[in-house]
């Protein structure tokens, strides 16, 4: 899995990682496991081609959230890759309902095959295995699109992390013939229902500041 994400011909451990890393380190709440994590920041890439290091994650629990650091490096040479925090509690999620697809696909006038997006993303450095070329097909337009994501669900890990990375694929598809888009950060993933190894994913651009591209994403 972690030798299919390179980078500019680097190993470059995914984002969706540190994800996996930190709902496998903390420990869930009694009777109430972790169902959301927010304020998410991906600050500095770790490359496997470059650092002689161990990640490691670090967890302070506050009532209903525990806050994570997934780091390289000792106390004199720490660095923070990724931080968020995980959540106990059930948000209330106004669009957690079931979405026609044909209705989502009207005005989406752009097709993509997998193969020719992935072709794409290799032109601007983004070389991605099998492990994470999950987009089949996808229909977009300037605002929005929507994929077909398809992978084997990996067994002895908590999340799809395939399935999750496509749907940051699919974000970065709004931008493509600009410059490949790199997430930064997630406000809020909540899961609802456990994620199988086929579903479509919707990406609706939101309003940001002109250098800050933000999107909804729904699976």
């Amino acid at each position: 899995f972690l030798r299919d994400h390179i980078i500019n011909g680097d190993r470059i451990f995914p984002g969706v990682a540190y994800l996996e890393m930190a709902i496998a380190g903390a420990k869930d709440a009694p009777g109430n496991p972790v169902n959301t994590i927010i304020d998410v920041t991906w600050v500095n890439a770790f490359n496997f081609d470059q650092e002689n290091k161990q990640l490691y994650t670090n967890f302070v629990t506050k009532g209903n959230e525990t806050s994570y650091q997934i780091y390289s490096g000792d106390e004199s040479d720490k660095l923070i890759h990724s931080e968020g925090k995980l959540s106990y509690r059930n948000y209330q999620l106004n669009n957690a309902t079931r979405q026609d697809v044909d209705s989502l696909k009207a005005g989406l006038f752009s097709i993509v095959a997998g193969d020719e997006l992935y072709k794409r993303f290799e032109t601007l450095g983004f070389h991605y295995g099998e492990s994470f070329r999950g987009i089949e097909k996808i229909w977009y337009n300037t605002n929005e699109s929507l994929a077909a994501i398809k992978l084997p669900v990996l067994a002895d890990y908590k999340l799809p992390l395939g399935i999750l990375d496509g749907a940051l694929q699919a974000c970065a598809v709004l931008a493509i013939n600009k410059a490949l888009l790199v997430p930064y950060s997630i406000g809020r993933l909540s899961f609802i229902t456990e994620i199988p190894n086929q579903v479509w994913c919707s990406v609706t651009r939101n309003e940001a500041g002109s250098n800050l591209e933000s999107f909804h994403i729904r699976l």
